[in-house]
């Protein structure tokens, strides 16, 4: 069961798509730019954040270097994204979240009495 994966129809993934190369063209003009780094998370996440999840936390992570005021923010983000991620991609009884030491926040507890192990 997919939980947190709601994709796009094809219609609205074309313009996504569109969008994240015009993200992309403005990052390799301006590559601390906060406004397209943040709003190209953002698209990878409507786009399918499964298959992006790691070009996201990349993301998130350089954002919270370029926009210091808000890092604790995006290391919240990245914390959520992580424990969805892992949740989806569990396998058997066992959530691993060990590798994440650095989460700030546990989210979605209401899911880990499904887990019989969880490894953090």
């Amino acid at each position: 069961e997919n939980r947190f994966i709601n994709l796009p129809n094809q219609k609205t993934k074309e313009v996504l798509q569109q969008a994240l190369d015009n993200c992309n063209q403005l990052l390799e003009l301006e590559p601390d730019s906060k406004w397209p780094l943040y709003t190209k998370v953002l698209i990878l996440l409507a786009l399918d954040s499964q298959l992006n999840h790691q070009d996201v936390v990349r993301s998130l992570r350089r954002l919270a270097e370029v926009d210091s005021k808000h890092c604790k923010f995006y290391a919240d983000t990245e914390a959520r994204l992580v424990i969805e991620y892992r949740i989806e991609k569990a396998e058997d009884d066992t959530l691993d979240i060990s590798e994440y030491t650095q989460l700030t926040i546990n989210y979605h507890q209401q899911y880990y009495p499904a887990f019989k192990h969880i490894n953090n």
